[in-house]
């Protein structure tokens, strides 16, 4: 164990990825195999919970893995209150609650479940956005250090403002082009469909809290970003960070290959997490 330790130390970020990696294929595979037998199966609730919770843990392999590898390799404590940690991970964790269960009453098992069922469901997965955010005030210092930018963003306000209203701005860009190209006007044939904002809405803090926020990017970016641009370029550092997420994605994408979704369309977006919402239509 203490020379796993010691090599963890002088590679920190070849452990990361090789741990990242390992989780998330040990994990993810099994839950595509069993996502392939149990399907859309209404005899078996316990088996379609079971196989959606792993898929969540499988989906925050790159923060715990951060985490894991920060608190092993610097292990250093200070004296911290736990109060602030306790209420930091009760706070979100009803607010990760709400999101979950918002998320699924938004898909096919919302027109099935009613309300109180949904938040019992969301109960455990809602414990991963609260334990990594409240480790915030850890008392492992390195580990406060690590995530300290999950309370604290660093940079100027502007920039996440842009990063926020780049993606939905370049995505109606593409549709007003689309438009014209083809000889239309350019809002002709668009309409918002009912509760498109509200799904949005959820879709939005799904990705936050579940699907590419927190667990992806805390990972990613809060971890392995930060140390590759201390030896390599940011060029050179994003090209490689890119290349192990795309390896990590390949459970993800044997489910749901990437592709496109009609903007506006009758149907409401969705997020695509590892699992997806046909696991719970038999509960």
């Amino acid at each position: 164990m203490k020379t796993t330790i010691n090599w963890m130390k002088s590679h920190p970020i070849a452990s990361f990825f090789v741990l990242t990696l390992a989780m998330m294929y040990i994990i993810g595979f099994p839950v595509v195999y069993l996502m392939g037998k149990v399907g859309t199966s209404t005899n078996q609730p316990l088996l379609n919970l079971f196989v959606a919770y792993v898929g969540e843990l499988a989906v925050y392999s790159p923060v715990l893995v951060g985490m894991f590898v920060t608190r092993q390799t610097y292990p250093d404590k200070s004296p911290t209150s736990t109060r602030n940690r306790r209420l930091a991970f009760w706070i979100v964790w009803l607010i990760g609650l709400f999101v979950y269960a918002l998320d699924l009453k938004l898909g096919p098992s919302g027109k099935l479940l009613g309300w109180i069922l949904l938040l019992i469901i969301s109960i455990p997965v809602a414990f991963l956005p609260a334990f990594v955010v409240s480790s915030v005030f850890s008392r492992v210092t390195s580990l406060r250090e690590y995530l300290s930018t999950l309370i604290h963003p660093r940079g100027k306000a502007i920039w996440y403002f842009v990063s926020l209203l780049t993606f939905p701005v370049t995505m109606f860009l593409g549709m007003a082009i689309t438009q014209l190209m083809t000889g239309k006007s350019m809002f002709s044939d668009i309409h918002v469909p009912p509760g498109f904002f509200l799904a949005a809405l959820a879709t939005f803090l799904r990705v936050v809290f579940y699907t590419g926020g927190i667990n992806e990017e805390g990972g990613w970016r809060g971890f392995a970003q930060r140390r590759l641009q201390t030896n390599y370029s940011p060029l050179v550092a994003n090209l490689l960070l890119g290349a192990f997420i795309i390896l990590w994605h390949i459970p993800n994408d044997t489910v749901h290959p990437p592709g496109g979704h009609k903007l506006l369309s009758d149907d409401p977006p969705r997020s695509l997490p590892l699992h997806r919402d046909s696991l719970w239509v038999g509960l």
